[in-house]
């Protein structure tokens, strides 16, 4: 038995756009096919006639419960306010950072992260590592850990954005020199794993 079918819209799928009906059992899409051609129950029909249905959004950058440079003490939204947002606008999955600070490792970082989100956020969400300052190699280690585990994304800034004398703590230092970053791209290529990097030159950064 179907759990929901979505009748009357016009169907948005990677194939082309057509006057169709999704079906849906669990949390998953099972088919999608011409008007009234499903067969069997569905435990509930909902009538899209005069709408458009697409699949999910996926928001991948998001900066949420995250502290507001320059302005201590400050945060943005935190994930109950932003998930629901999200999900009016369409969006099904928000992505943030999970940020290895010196002292923690990537299983620290996302689990500190993760509990942030658990119990408050009305839609998916998963995480990106963000990696900064001095790597340390038990940290590039732990790349196919994390990859494995589901968070196979990274990110790395190739400036400090601000000049180191405006960044009194180690903590706040961004830049990943050229050998970490090398060993982290090495470990996420050969695991499976996508780079992201904040790609900009340090000393045109701090010169302007």
């Amino acid at each position: 038995m179907l759990d929901l079918i979505i009748r009357g819209g016009r169907v948005v799928t990677p194939w082309g756009v057509g006057s169709w009906d999704v079906a849906v059992a669990g949390e998953k899409i099972v088919a999608v096919a011409e008007p009234c051609t499903l067969r069997g129950e569905a435990g509930r029909v909902l009538d899209a006639s005069g709408k458009i249905v697409i699949p999910g959004g996926i928001e991948p950058h998001a900066h949420v419960a995250s502290p507001v440079p320059g302005n201590p003490g400050a945060t943005t939204q935190p994930p109950e306010p932003v998930s629901r947002a999200a999900l009016f606008g369409g969006t099904t999955t928000l992505t943030d950072f999970a940020i290895q600070h010196p002292g923690i490792d990537i299983p620290q970082a996302i689990d500190e992260r993760t509990a942030t989100w658990r119990g408050n956020s009305y839609c998916d969400y998963s995480h990106h590592c963000m990696l900064i300052g001095e790597i340390p190699f038990h940290v590039i280690a732990q790349v196919q850990e994390a990859i494995t585990d589901g968070h196979a994304t990274f990110k790395i800034f190739t400036t400090n954005i601000r000049p180191t004398d405006r960044l009194p703590t180690v903590e706040q230092r961004r830049l990943v020199g050229m050998g970490h970053l090398s060993g982290v791209m090495e470990q996420a290529a050969k695991h499976g794993g996508m780079m992201f990097v904040h790609a900009e030159d340090d000393d045109i950064v701090q010169y302007m």
